[in-house]
């Protein structure tokens, strides 16, 4: 660019000095005619890049906060899961042992007539 870093705010550059800035596939051109120009454009896009970064920030600690949510969640499932598998086995084992005493099969028979049940006779 043609500023000089002598020259103060208020000292008009020689030609218009042009930025080119890359935003997604497009481009934009400013051109400035001073340098308190220059600096006013420069601060404006500053404050942009520093709240965009805070919006990232942001969602960077929400999708943390999701992710622990969910790992959380999913332990607690897995830890329900366990212990359904322990309860089953204990009531299979509950099953085996009524399954033993004499006449229970015939009761059990009668209790569910008449139902659809999953259980062995």
């Amino acid at each position: 660019m043609g500023y000089r870093s002598s020259c103060s705010d208020k000292d008009a550059l020689p030609h218009a000095e042009t930025l080119n800035l890359s935003h997604s596939s497009s481009t934009s051109t400013f051109t400035f005619q001073d340098h308190g120009d220059y600096q006013r454009r420069l601060h404006e896009a500053n404050l942009e890049s520093d709240a965009w970064k805070v919006k990232y920030q942001t969602s960077e600690r929400e999708k943390d906060t999701i992710m622990g949510i969910l790992e959380q969640t999913i332990w607690e499932i897995k830890e329900k899961e366990r212990e359904n598998v322990e309860l089953k086995d204990l009531l299979k084992r509950k099953d085996a042992i009524i399954d033993r005493m004499p006449g229970s099969r015939r009761r059990r028979r009668e209790f569910f007539a008449g139902t659809t049940s999953d259980s062995e006779e």
